[in-house]
């Protein structure tokens, strides 16, 4: 788009408007970094202690508890994971920009209406890549929600299969001794 085409006063209503939604989308990312790393901390110590538990369950024979933990382990550790995706260090665009980025424009002769409508498309592209960094992390989040939705699912899963595979064990035992199968 052509801003230098604007008026004065619209072009400085541009610049003022995107400078100002920036401003927004940089508190917006702040307080999503921080929802992502109290995840993490969340997720992270939810995944130690299923997985611990999983370990002591498992060393005191009690399998169908052991594979619930485990499997619920197993899905928050991959919620976990998602989460510190999304919450690793990305570039993010913010208002204004260094005096020495002015050296061209200065050199140039270009009028103050020229190098505001340089900022405005420099503006609009910056809220363009937040935008799409915004949206990446929000998709991460969500998906890591999923998976700990899931967890209780897994985990019950995963019990049941354990009990079953204790029922089986339980009923060969039991055959095996009284039925006469080790004759």
């Amino acid at each position: 788009m052509d801003y230098e085409k604007a008026s004065e006063a619209l072009l400085s209503e541009i610049v003022r408007q995107a400078e100002a939604r920036l401003a927004v989308q940089a508190q917006f990312a702040l307080a999503a970094d921080q929802r992502v790393l109290s995840l993490t901390n969340l997720y992270g110590s939810m995944t130690v202690a299923l997985l611990a538990g999983a370990i002591a369950a498992l060393s005191e024979g009690l399998r169908p508890i052991a594979f619930a933990a485990a499997g619920a382990g197993l899905v928050t550790f991959i919620a976990t994971v998602l989460v510190l995706v999304a919450a690793r260090p990305s570039p993010f665009a913010t208002v204004g920009n260094d005096p020495e980025n002015w050296k061209d424009d200065i050199e140039a002769g270009r009028s103050l209406h020229q190098a505001k409508a340089d900022t405005a498309g420099i503006y609009n592209a910056a809220l363009k890549k937040n935008r799409s960094r915004m949206k990446t992390q929000t998709r991460l989040i969500n998906s890591a929600l999923v998976m700990m939705l899931a967890a209780g699912p897994v985990a019950a899963g995963a019990g049941l299969a354990g009990w079953l595979m204790f029922a089986c064990s339980l009923s060969e035992f039991l055959l095996w001794k009284y039925a006469g199968w080790a004759d």
